[in-house]
């Protein structure tokens, strides 16, 4: 079983940030297509602590699956963030949604990714998983409400991280910690 899986299983919270913050920490590096995956098991695991209509470990699973295939530095090479789109598979794990899905929950799917990638835009880069990750979990959590019809609460997050990364955008992101 994937480790991620078992901290999931084991240490997992209704308060997906908590969990994401779990799922990177240290030894974790601060960039790389481990971040893929933190998303969705940060967010799927919230998602059964708020709901418990599933079995969680296989939802887990397959968000690893489907993680497992996205291109690392996808953000830079196709412009489409590696972490909006772990959104976008909690998104379509939890709602049972793949390629032929008629109707709002394709769409949902969709938008719900365009909204992280819309905010990641926004504040522009270069990369940072991190920050990333914080945007995209904290966007879908945001949407959960709307989209699920389920309240997900986050916490605050903070990187602490900005000496191990030369690409820091300093000032410029939201979750600088500020002296």
């Amino acid at each position: 079983m994937d480790e991620m899986v078992a901290l999931c299983l084991e240490k997992g919270t209704a308060d997906p940030m908590a969990n994401l913050r779990m799922l990177t920490s240290p030894p974790v590096p601060m960039n790389g297509p481990v971040h893929h995956k933190a998303v969705p098991l940060a967010l799927i695991t919230a998602y059964w602590h708020i709901d418990q209509f599933f079995d969680l470990e296989p939802y887990l699973n397959e968000a690893v699956e489907r993680a497992a295939v996205l291109p690392q530095a996808s953000c830079g090479y196709y412009g489409c963030c590696g972490a909006a789109m772990g959104a976008g598979i909690f998104y379509s794990v939890i709602t049972r949604t793949g390629p032929l899905t008629r109707g709002r929950r394709w769409g949902d799917g969709n938008r719900l990714t365009g909204e992280v990638l819309r905010r990641i835009g926004e504040i522009g880069g270069p990369r940072c998983c991190k920050r990333n990750t914080a945007i995209s979990v904290s966007t879908a959590a945001e949407m959960c409400q709307e989209l699920l019809g389920k309240s997900m609460e986050c916490s605050e997050f903070a990187c602490g991280r900005m000496a191990s990364n030369p690409e820091c955008i300093g000032s410029r992101c939201p979750f600088i910690v500020r002296k």
